[in-house]
């Protein structure tokens, strides 16, 4: 009995995992791309720019995806304290 909980905890675990994890290092990585690709073509070298792109990029997708990220994790730990 016990084993089942664990292993439908752990299940619930690693689809939150991918549900909030995978958007943000796919939005992160195009943000990175494009902001490469930018300054390759324009031969502006300043790093600011790159890091500031990646943290627009994880805040409008946490803007955009909170009540999905939110709602997997009230889910994970329900049913991780209800048992």
């Amino acid at each position: 009995m016990l084993d089942n909980q664990i292993y439908d905890i752990s299940i619930e675990a690693l689809r939150t995992l991918y549900l909030v994890g995978i958007p943000i290092l796919l939005a992160i990585t195009v943000a990175s791309l494009l902001v490469s690709f930018l300054q390759a073509a324009t031969t502006v070298r300043d790093t600011a720019i790159s890091y500031s792109v990646r943290v627009l990029a994880f805040v409008v997708l946490m803007y955009v995806m909170f009540r999905a990220f939110s709602g997997a994790l009230v889910s994970l730990m329900q049913r991780a304290l209800t048992g």
